[in-house]
């Protein structure tokens, strides 16, 4: 594994006109260096990553139709140490106020063979040795304020459908919908809905929702709160509070806090994890990562032309 961890960190100073360049270390002791962003075209870039779980290969590549529209598509292959696999494939195709998103996912392990924080996320793979799904999401602008999404899920593990109606203006953000899943804690079904209010003046975002429905013909509920907090220029503090007891494939009860400094050159982040999980068993991680964009050691001509988002 330390050679893995070698070659990719020479390699990294070979590509000098790679986007982001990113190390991290954790516990549960885990340890990762990545770079992504590496122009092979116009349109075509990849990423590498190496941790002491897994590899990790990722291709970004976009075009642009202007002026009707763009499409994207990313994927990855992840290849765990214990021997097994990962893959994901996601498209997104936008053409005027609509936008189709799909998604292709297999993989032969469980999602702690690659990433141990997986289950503090909100939609990681499912918790399970292997399987495969399939995802097509479809958005509607119907106003400049208004928006339609939908968004359907076919798992070997558990599938689900969602409808969300969504307004946006420049004082607040506020959605509502329709969730309803089937899984392996059975049959789940929500109204949900949700806001999100900026505050400009105090560098403060602030959000919260909150769902009701039934859970094998039971009632259930969930909620979340989250809260983005500019505490200078160069430091932020991001909290993020989950509670979702229908969940089988993270921890149900879950939060995060987030402290990001930027002292001049990259970013470093300081992310704590605490959750609960289905046996009530207490989890909790830190994790201290450091992120530096290389165009800033090694500033590119102006006339570098495309740059994927």
């Amino acid at each position: 594994m330390k050679r893995f961890l070698l070659i990719l960190v020479f390699a990294m100073f070979s590509f000098a006109k790679a986007q982001t360049l990113e190390f991290s270390i954790a516990y549960p002791l885990t340890a990762q260096v990545a770079i992504s962003g590496v122009a092979v075209s116009e349109a075509l870039s990849f990423g590498l990553a190496a941790s002491l779980e897994r590899l990790r290969l990722s291709a970004n590549a976009g075009l642009e139709i202007a002026p009707i529209g763009s499409l994207q598509a990313n994927a990855s292959l992840e290849w765990a140490f214990v021997g097994r696999f990962r893959i994901t494939l996601a498209t997104r195709a936008t053409l005027g106020s609509a936008t189709l998103n799909l998604g292709l996912a297999l993989w032969s392990a469980a999602p702690a063979n690659f990433d141990p924080f997986e289950i503090y996320t909100a939609d990681p793979l499912p918790n399970s040795t292997g399987g495969s799904r399939f995802e097509v999401g479809l958005g509607l602008r119907i106003s400049r304020s208004l928006s339609l999404f939908t968004k359907l899920y076919l798992g070997s593990d558990a599938s689900s459908n969602s409808l969300q109606l969504r307004y946006r203006s420049n004082d607040f953000d506020l959605y509502g919908g329709f969730f309803a899943a089937t899984g392996a804690n059975g049959e789940i079904y929500l109204l949900q809905s949700g806001l999100t209010l900026p505050f400009e003046d105090a560098a403060l975002v602030f959000s919260v929702g909150a769902g009701v429905g039934l859970l094998n013909n039971n009632l259930t509920y969930e909620a979340n709160l989250g809260v983005l907090f500019g505490i200078s220029e160069n430091i932020a503090l991001e909290l993020s509070l989950v509670y979702q007891p229908w969940r089988f494939e993270v921890l149900p009860l879950r939060s995060s806090l987030e402290l990001s400094l930027s002292p001049g050159f990259g970013t470093l982040r300081l992310t704590g994890f605490v959750g609960v999980n289905q046996q009530n068993i207490f989890n909790w991680g830190l994790r201290l990562s450091y992120r530096l964009a290389l165009e800033e050691l090694f500033p590119a001509p102006s006339s570098s032309g495309f740059r994927l988002p």
